[in-house]
């Protein structure tokens, strides 16, 4: 049994003085964020960090996930938020490729790409301000959580990492309006139990050659 462990960096959008209202963000890592001039919409993205299971997969063996877990390296936190503003974190591990159209919007769905097949981890965090955070401080607390973990066994190189963020609030519009003016997602950590089994020869073969046209299939115009 090993342990794999893979860090995501933070993410902290801000609030720029308007008119127009835009988003400032910055982050720790590889991030894409929301273009300029969206003022309700605020969300940013982590896509495709991988985790090398080459040495792994050495010796045509296949790797067993036998345990995945999210941990956050320190509380979600806004400034000046309202009650109902809400940040959310979703998460998956996959063993393709996420294909940036399909999940790159507001919710962060992750469309047709994927099916319940190719993720190890889909798991959905909602931090939100409640009338009694709101009165002592700004960390909103956990108040929904969807979670799917599955068996999940790979013959190929990688498993990916992809990271949606979002803020949830109204800024500019008919009121009422929140006073918001940050958002700052914690890093986290993906971490992963593995095994390594050798499979009868055709079912390793089989499992290889699936792995491979996964690997294959979004690299097509």
């Amino acid at each position: 049994m090993k342990e794999l462990i893979k860090n995501i960096g933070y993410c902290i959008a801000s609030k720029q003085e308007g008119p127009p209202v835009d988003w400032a963000y910055g982050f720790n890592g590889d991030w894409s964020h929301a273009p300029s001039g969206l003022s309700n919409q605020i969300y940013a993205h982590s896509l495709n960090n991988y985790i090398d299971l080459a040495g792994l997969s050495q010796d045509d063996k296949t790797t067993f996930v036998e345990a995945i877990a999210l941990s956050y390296d320190y509380l979600p936190s806004t400034t000046d938020g309202v009650t109902g503003d809400s940040m959310t974190v979703q998460v998956l591990v996959t063993d393709i490729p996420l294909p940036a159209p399909n999940f790159i919007q507001p919710g962060g769905n992750f469309g047709p790409a994927l099916s319940s097949q190719n993720f190890a981890l889909h798991q959905i965090d909602n931090w939100t301000i409640t009338t009694d955070t709101a009165a002592w401080g700004q960390y909103p607390v956990l108040s929904h959580r969807i979670k799917n973990v599955q068996p999940f066994a790979t013959a190929s190189d990688r498993l990916y990492v992809s990271v949606y963020v979002q803020g949830n609030t109204k800024v500019v519009g008919l009121g009422p309006l929140s006073t918001i003016s940050s958002f700052s997602w914690p890093s986290m950590q993906v971490k992963l139990l593995v095994n390594t089994k050798e499979e009868p020869e055709y079912q390793y073969l089989m499992r290889l050659k699936r792995s491979y046209e996964l690997q294959q299939r979004y690299d097509e115009d």
